[in-house]
């Protein structure tokens, strides 16, 4: 515990948790804090608190579903002190379950190569914070999660990662990531019927600063742009999907108007325009991917 701080951020709860927190302050005083909040203001509110308060050189965000497997925590102080790199990168279990892949990168190699790093992780779309352990240094003093919206690791994660100038990416699993029923996540990702347009406004508005952020002169190959305009293309396919099954349950016309909106913003400052994709898609034969978003453009119009 010498060498680590745990930072604790109790967001309203309505159970015994913030009383288990303080028992373990007053039994590691000097390496655990506990911030507590009376009302329940969101994971971005928590995690902003927490980054207000750290005092460590490296920073590690856990939520509240998931856990550190054992033993990790010696294996992250062995690689950082080997190669002092700014981002450390790791795979995660689901549910205890087989191991999933957080980049895709070359694994166990000190790398300076931050744009293939990038690709890595669009490739994956896992822009978790969890997934990323990161030199405190490395964070902007000014960037902070934004407060009541969903998909603030899209938004703010790639912002952070361009700061770095060297990363490693270890093939092992370092967290069991928990799925549980009523969470935020499982509540977008297993109600394909339903669209919560407060949520999907979330995302249309994390797509357009995810892109303003990638404006970095570590982004420039081609073969990076087109990977960040395939990953915004599949996660625009995705909300038209919700959209349309839930759009068959009423008459209104103005929501083909909305999913018309939704494009807009998906496609503010994306390096390579949807209709441009549909070609580059056809040239790497990609007609599983052509077709979905060729699907989608045409819901749209």
């Amino acid at each position: 515990m010498e060498h680590i701080e745990i930072l604790l951020a109790d967001d309203g709860s309505t159970d015994d948790s913030l009383e288990i927190c303080r028992d373990y302050v007053e039994k590691y005083p000097e390496s655990i804090r506990v911030f507590s909040c009376v009302k329940n203001r969101g994971v971005s509110a928590a995690r902003n608190t927490l980054l207000d308060n750290v005092n460590g050189e490296y920073l590690w965000f856990l939520d509240a579903d998931d856990y550190i497997l054992p033993d990790i925590i010696d294996r992250v102080e062995q690689i950082i002190r080997k190669t002092s790199c700014d981002v450390l990168a790791f795979d995660y279990v689901k549910n205890m379950k087989s191991s999933k892949p957080g980049c895709h990168v070359t694994a166990n190699i000190f790398s300076h190569d931050i744009e293939g790093f990038m690709r890595g992780v669009f490739q994956s779309r896992k822009l978790y914070c969890w997934l990323k352990i990161i030199k405190s240094e490395v964070w902007p003093r000014d960037l902070r999660f934004p407060e009541g919206r969903v998909y603030e690791d899209v938004e703010i994660m790639p912002q952070v990662l361009l700061k770095a100038d060297s990363y490693y990416y270890c093939a092992e699993p370092f967290v069991n990531y928990r799925v549980r029923a009523g969470s935020i996540m499982s509540s977008i990702n297993r109600s394909p019927e339903v669209f919560d347009t407060k949520k999907h406004n979330d995302l249309a508005s994390a797509i357009p600063n995810l892109l303003l952020g990638m404006r970095n002169p570590k982004m420039e190959e081609y073969n990076t742009r087109f990977i960040l305009s395939h990953f915004v293309a599949r996660e625009y396919v995705k909300l038209v999907k919700r959209f349309r099954k839930a759009s068959k349950k009423t008459d209104d016309s103005s929501i083909f108007a909305e999913l018309s909106d939704y494009k807009r913003a998906f496609e503010t400052n994306i390096p390579i325009r949807f209709d441009a994709l549909l070609h580059k898609y056809l040239q790497r034969a990609d007609l599983l991917s052509f077709a979905k978003l060729w699907l989608a453009l045409r819901a749209s119009k």
